[in-house]
Formats: structure tokens, C-alpha cells, sequence
């Protein structure tokens, strides 16, 4: 028996409502970059503004809006492999059933999308020791 099926644009449809009806005011990414690495016990963040990396021939950047001016968070918490697949998922994630985090409705981090239409993560843990790079971007339609 088939399930739903996910049309291009669906994604996009939400991620409008939820910014329109969960976050509409102030800056709740800045909110949401902090109670990650609370999630996952950083004890250090920090954040800026990249101007953009310069392609070189010892630095071919492989994507093109890496070029680009971008903000950018860092932090040292633990990042696992369900963090992985809770970052490119949209609704509850496997955070869900545990109590001790903040961040377990699979939402909030989707509040990036005031400032953006995609962004790129990279993180490195015990779990993930040679590190994992995305791109995420919703506009992209994804087949199974």
C-alpha cells in the first residue's frame, strides 16, 4: 500500500508556515545555534561572519556559495550520527524521546531559513572522528 507521497515544493510550503506562524519575531536562530550546543554539552561557541573563501589553486572551494559573504556558528559539543539525520529531516527527530535536550521537536534549527535558503554543516565527534560535511537545501527534490 502506498504512503504519502512528497511533492516538490512541500518542504518549501513548510518551511514558510513555520517561520510565519512559530517564529515570527526577533532572532530565534540565535536561540536555537545556543540550545544545540547546550544538546550537546559544548562548553565553547562561537559565531561570526565569513566574507567568503578565496578559490586558489591550493583551494579549489567546492561549492559555489561558499564564495559568498555567510554567517557561521562553531562549537565544541558532541555531534552523533542521529544528529546527522536529525539535521536533514523535517518534524520530530530522534531527539524526541530524550528529556535531557532542549531541542527535540526536529524545528528549530529550521529557523536558519530567516536568514537563507540553504546552508552547509560540518562536524566532527567520537562518533564521527573524519568529520561530515552537508549541504543542505530544501528546494532540492528528493526521490526514494
Amino acid at each position: 500500500m502506498p504512503g504519502y507521497q512528497h511533492k516538490q515544493g512541500t518542504i518549501i510550503h513548510d518551511i514558510k508556515s513555520l517561520l510565519k506562524e512559530r517564529y515570527k519575531q526577533g532572532f530565534p536562530i540565535i536561540k536555537e545555534i545556543i540550545q544545540n550546543a547546550n544538546d550537546g554539552k559544548a562548553k565553547t561557541l562561537k559565531f561570526g561572519i565569513s566574507q567568503g573563501l578565496v578559490r586558489t589553486a591550493e583551494n579549489p572551494v567546492s561549492h559555489p556559495l561558499l564564495t559568498t559573504p555567510a554567517l557561521f556558528f562553531l562549537n565544541d559539543g558532541a555531534f552523533s550520527t542521529s544528529d546527522r539525520e536529525a539535521i536533514s529531516c523535517f518534524g520530530i527527530d530522534a531527539n524526541a524521546g530524550d528529556k535531557g535536550k532542549i531541542g527535540k521537536f526536529g524545528l528549530g534549527q529550521k529557523s536558519i531559513f530567516h536568514f537563507c535558503e540553504a546552508f552547509f554543516y560540518v562536524a566532527r565527534s567520537e562518533d564521527i572522528p573524519n568529520g561530515y560535511g552537508e549541504f543542505i537545501n530544501p528546494w532540492a527534490l528528493v526521490t526514494s
